[in-house]
């Protein structure tokens, strides 16, 4: 195997650690280094990587001509200007969601990419579980007829003033959609709430209208006690319930019959889903596929919720 690549954490808050549990569970992957400027958090990051360089300074850590790639995670604000000047020094980014709520931003990171061949990632890791992969399949070989309505809750995540729960929790949706479907939406409704004062939009219900008659339903909750993450899934010939808080069984299918519904139980793998991201992190990397890299899935997705949250 090819030496490992030496990855610059920068930002080790929440999604930080976790992002970096998994990476370094990764044979490609090595935590190199841990940038963020509280002390806390740092002292946090060398307590669980002690063998791994320490910076306070995201300048400072990026000139370390060993780093491979960069992991920004980080508040939105900063994701800009951190995976600019990553790439600049041309090292491959891997940023956490949403990448920037500014389409010229993206744009200009994207053609950055592109024009220093190095990858940008972003997290959408939903799209990579292998429970997302059986639904395309399902969709794809129109196993249960036609998909007709998409209907999804989540609700509970922490607050975050950086961004609103559409760009937090509503992402993830968005991504698995662009992703099943292919498509953007042709028309919405919305309808967002801020229900707690210094934050913004804690609340929201989303419809989204797509051509052929499909439709989709979100609805999205920070403030809840219960962590919820239901997507249904009705078809011509049945009901798919995706439940990722299930241990075993994360999806039922029920089948149209003429007694009523036949409940099944499909046998499918539930790895970790940032495990499977970051295994498409190292492969990608590994292959170099730079031709075949989807920049557009970031541009498309950017775009739609640009459009939905432009009045919140």
């Amino acid at each position: 195997m090819k030496k490992k690549f030496n990855v610059l954490v920068v930002g080790f808050g929440y999604w930080g650690p976790i992002l970096s549990r998994n990476i370094q569970a990764n044979l490609r992957f090595n935590i190199y280094s841990i940038c963020d400027s509280n002390s806390s958090n740092l002292n946090k990051a060398k307590n669980i990587y002690p063998s791994c360089f320490f910076y306070s300074s995201f300048q400072k850590a990026l000139n370390n001509s060993k780093i491979d790639i960069v992991v920004i995670s980080t508040p939105t604000n900063t994701h800009y200007k951190f995976a600019k000047m990553a790439l600049i020094k041309k090292k491959h980014v891997l940023c956490e969601k949403p990448l920037s709520l500014n389409l010229r931003e993206v744009k200009n990171l994207i053609s950055l990419s592109k024009k220093n061949k190095k990858f940008l990632f972003i997290d959408y890791p939903f799209i990579y579980s292998e429970s997302v992969t059986f639904i395309k399949n399902i969709i794809t070989k129109k196993k249960l007829g036609k998909a007709l309505i998409y209907e999804s809750i989540r609700e509970k995540a922490p607050y975050r003033k950086d961004t609103n729960v559409i760009w937090d929790l509503g992402i993830h949706d968005f991504a698995i959609l662009q992703h099943l479907t292919n498509r953007n939406p042709i028309k919405f409704k919305v309808n967002a709430i801020k229900t707690k004062k210094g934050y913004k939009s804690d609340f929201a219900n989303i419809n989204l209208y797509y051509k052929n008659n499909f439709s989709a339903f979100i609805k999205l909750n920070w403030a809840s006690p219960i962590k919820i993450r239901l997507i249904k899934i009705y078809f011509e010939k049945g009901l798919l319930i995706y439940d990722e808080n299930e241990g075993i069984y994360k999806i039922k299918i029920y089948k149209k019959s003429k007694q009523g519904f036949n409940l099944e139980f499909p046998l499918v793998n539930f790895n970790e889903t940032l495990k499977l991201f970051i295994d498409y992190v190292g492969n990608t990397i590994i292959t170099d596929n730079f031709k075949n890299f989807n920049f557009n899935f970031s541009l498309n997705l950017t775009k739609t919720l640009l459009n939905i949250t432009k009045n919140y």
